[in-house]
């Protein structure tokens, strides 16, 4: 198999593991036994292979969008999450950004704290990224919905 199809599998099972009741919290959103979807998400069985529906539901019911991210990458494009979320909270919304930005850094210095970079670490890190971005995101929306003063 593609080694960036096996990354994406692996980003898939990981988002699906990570998803509120890992596994079988996403087999029950997608109305499936946990053994069936962990057979369709594992690169374990050759024959086996994920569905664009189970695709779908793994990024629904999660909040991990590096299978998406690393599906458009294949085809050479971006992932670019747009949301219309504010909270109306300025200050509190840059914080959370800064935040967030300090786990992407965090991330990084534990994942090459030894030097090599693995397949998990990879992933942890890029989840990381993203919630980043999404962070900065509201955090634009934020300022672009605060009044000016002029």
């Amino acid at each position: 198999m593609r080694k960036d199809l096996e990354d994406l599998e692996h980003a898939l099972l990981q988002a699906a593991k990570n998803a509120p009741g890992g596994i079988t919290g996403c087999a029950k959103v997608a109305g499936v036994r946990a053994g069936d979807l962990i057979g369709r998400l594992s690169s374990s069985d050759p024959t086996h292979f994920p569905r664009l529906q189970d695709f779908c539901d793994v990024l629904d019911h999660g909040e991990d969008l590096t299978p998406l991210e690393l599906l458009c990458e294949l085809f050479g494009g971006q992932f670019v999450t747009r949301t219309d979320k504010h909270s109306g909270n300025l200050v509190g919304t840059l914080l959370r950004a800064v935040a967030e930005t300090g786990d992407v850094a965090r991330a990084g210095e534990k994942a090459l704290a030894d030097g090599k970079l693995s397949q998990k670490e990879k992933q942890e890190w890029r989840v990381e990224i993203s919630e980043a971005k999404r962070s900065l995101i509201a955090l634009e929306n934020d300022i672009k919905n605060t009044p000016t003063v002029d």
